[in-house]
């Protein structure tokens, strides 16, 4: 496992997601995280595609947040 903070770009986006649903009754301040994997510059294209390099890394970043999160880190 590397340092979490190198692995993953944090930034806010203009993307839509259906996760977004949860966030109806929710205040500003509910907390609200959405990870995703592969090139956005592909995204629900035809060849949309991920690198199995990509998703074993993120295996790894699952992993490290959701012990960060146990641990309340």
């Amino acid at each position: 496992m590397g340092d979490i903070e190198a692995m993953i770009i944090a930034e806010p986006t203009g993307d839509v997601t259906d996760a977004s649903n949860i966030l109806i009754d929710k205040g500003e301040d509910f907390h609200f995280v959405v990870l995703r994997l592969g090139q956005t510059s592909s995204a629900h294209q035809l060849d949309e595609y991920v690198s199995k390099e990509a998703s074993f890394n993120f295996v790894d970043i699952y992993i490290e947040l959701i012990t960060k999160f146990a641990e309340g880190k």
